[in-house]
């Protein structure tokens, strides 16, 4: 049986359906909305030793900030949707945005 048509008699969405048959029901995701530029584990250790510097007076400016996570992702070779490898304005904002809330 196909899923519509089971969709259709058992009156199930069909995406519920995928789910359960996939084994995706119930599985939870770190993030809402899209895949984050770089690993959740990467993105954790960068805010901390970050958090780190400016805690010991070492704060760095935005410009010194995104030069340091593209050194980082191009000498581990980390993929990444960064043009050149370095990330722009919108990584920093939204990174600042999750920081605040």
């Amino acid at each position: 049986m196909t899923l519509y048509w089971a969709a259709k008699l058992y009156k199930i969405t069909k995406a519920t359906l995928f789910k359960h048959v996939k084994g995706l029901r119930g599985v939870k995701s770190q993030t809402l909305g899209r895949p984050t530029a770089l690993p959740f584990h990467e993105e954790k250790k960068i805010a901390g030793c970050l958090k780190l510097m400016e805690k010991w007076g070492f704060g760095l400016s935005k410009k010194e900030v995104l030069e340091t996570i593209g050194r980082h992702v191009n000498e581990n070779k980390i993929p990444t949707p960064f043009r050149g490898g370095v990330p722009g304005d919108d990584f920093f904002l939204s990174a600042l945005k999750e920081r605040i809330s």
